[in-house]
């Protein structure tokens, strides 16, 4: 029989003085409601699909936002890291802190693995921090689940697509056209 364990939490104070002392240098990690978490491994086709859909909207906002690719957002009690953070310009304001809620447009995360950790975990913490758009986009199932309008640990607002074209509510005139974003033709319009 197993006994039941008490974890500790950690703050972000302490999670800060772990990386300051080089403690987690070698370790992918991320910060989740006070817990170390590892972070998985990306495949290739993952950091594909984040790349190009950081170049499109850098090529898009232009100076509107700074988007951030594999960063991490400091939250409550969480440092999660993000595969793609539209955040407030300029960057240059990113040099002492990672961006906090108020300074997130959207955050977008890419799985092809994993699901549930991005679907419960991630998508309540983003909720909590009042994160006004999370995107999760499921690159095997090729879906899109949009979360908007957050409401405690929740999103109100729920859609998945597969086809057809999204948009964020803080860019309404960006289109991504997902028939195009799952072929070879990726923004092409």
């Amino acid at each position: 029989m197993i006994a039941n364990f008490s974890f500790a939490k950690w703050s972000l104070i302490d999670y800060h003085r772990l990386i300051n002392l080089g403690i987690l240098a070698d370790r992918r990690v991320e910060l989740i409601n006070g817990y170390i978490v590892e972070t998985f491994p990306k495949t290739p086709l993952n950091i594909y699909y984040r790349e190009e859909l950081a170049h499109f909207l850098r090529q898009n906002l232009g100076h509107q936002t700074w988007v951030r690719e594999s960063g991490a957002i400091t939250l409550e009690n969480s440092e999660p890291e993000v595969a793609i953070s539209v955040v407030v310009y300029p960057p240059s304001r990113y040099q002492e802190h990672h961006p906090y809620p108020s300074e997130i447009f959207w955050l977008i995360e890419i799985t092809d693995a994993h699901l549930d950790q991005y679907l419960y975990n991630k998508k309540s913490i983003y909720a909590q921090a009042k994160i006004p758009e999370y995107w999760l986009i499921d690159i095997t199932s090729k879906e899109l689940y949009i979360f908007r309008k957050p409401e405690n640990d929740n999103y109100q607002f729920h859609q998945k697509l597969t086809t057809g074209d999204a948009f964020s509510l803080s860019f309404p005139d960006l289109k991504i056209y997902l028939d195009n974003f799952w072929s070879d033709h990726l923004f092409l319009t």
